[in-house]
């Protein structure tokens, strides 16, 4: 039965070769689309949580601080977990930093006399969360400090585009899904129409419902299937593309050690899901057809 189904889907492919063709054509596009979306999307997610284990804070002081103050300050920062690379700032240097910040408006400013700048303590962080509130608090307690600024705002902000991005992307993701359906269902069904006649003397003859269907199936499955590896092809070299642009620009080339393209386990995953999709949307375009020839 299986030795048969599969020669009837193969003479089915080759009959109707230009329908074929075109569902598979079609299908990859889908596909490209879905999978271009995913793997720009997980590579956001990876490079955000990568930033926001090494999140930058700022501590700025008061003018009147001591410079035990600042030790003491010094001393807390140090013990809280993750914590590297502390900087204090004096006061003079952070005028003398605003002041480059500011280009050609420099010399203009240079004639302000410039008071009341903070000294600033400056540290990082490499783990997965921020500073809770409660080390943010023991910071804040000690005398001298004046306030912490660091990238909530940012990351708050963040966090919301991925929600609306999640949002859409479901919303992306369940209508090519919907589209692959349907391309394969159209078809496999244009095939079923023109073996219409030969059906129905299965169906006189005895033959079973699953036993028409399985060529179809067959069908549907392989166009699922080369579907998805062209896709694949396609993705990888766009993706190797992209990835030889930023290795040529020094600008961004850092980037090329956080990128990554899919992992073996998603592959497989996708693989299987898009033949089930190639079965049910067979068994959708064939459930027509053998009602119209059933009696």
């Amino acid at each position: 039965m299986i030795i048969n189904a599969i020669s009837q889907a193969i003479e089915n492919i080759k009959e109707n070769f230009s329908v074929t063709f075109s569902g598979i054509i079609t299908t990859s596009v889908s596909l490209i689309l879905i999978g271009i979306f995913l793997l720009i999307y997980q590579n956001i997610i990876h490079i955000s949580q990568l930033y926001f284990q090494k999140s930058h804070y700022s501590v700025f002081l008061k003018s009147e601080v001591s410079k035990v103050n600042q030790q003491d300050a010094i001393r807390v920062i140090e013990s809280v977990w993750g914590v590297y690379g502390i900087n204090l700032i004096s006061s003079k240097q952070a005028a003398q930093d605003l002041l480059e910040g500011f280009g050609e408006a420099r010399k203009l400013l240079e004639k302000v006399e410039l008071t009341d700048i903070p000294g600033i303590i400056e540290f990082s962080i490499d783990r997965p969360e921020p500073l809770n509130n409660k080390e943010l608090n023991k910071i804040n307690a000690i005398p001298g400090v004046k306030e912490i600024i660091f990238g909530r705002e940012t990351k708050d902000q963040i966090e919301t585009f991925f929600a609306i991005s999640n949002f859409i992307g479901i919303f992306l993701v369940g209508l090519l899904i919907v589209s692959v359906t349907f391309i394969i269902k159209n078809t496999v069904q244009i095939a079923t129409q023109i073996k219409e006649k030969e059906i129905g003397i299965y169906r006189l003859l005895g033959a079973s419902k699953w036993f028409i269907r399985l060529p179809y199936i067959l069908e549907g499955i392989f166009i699922s299937v080369f579907s998805y590896f062209a896709a694949l092809g396609v993705i990888y070299f766009l993706y190797q593309f992209v990835i030889a642009g930023i290795t040529y620009n020094e600008a961004t080339y850092q980037i090329i050690h956080l990128t990554t393209f899919f992992q073996i386990e998603q592959l497989l995953i996708l693989w299987v899901f898009l033949i089930v999709l190639g079965i049910f949307s067979s068994i959708l375009a064939t459930n027509n057809i053998i009602r119209k020839v059933s009696f």
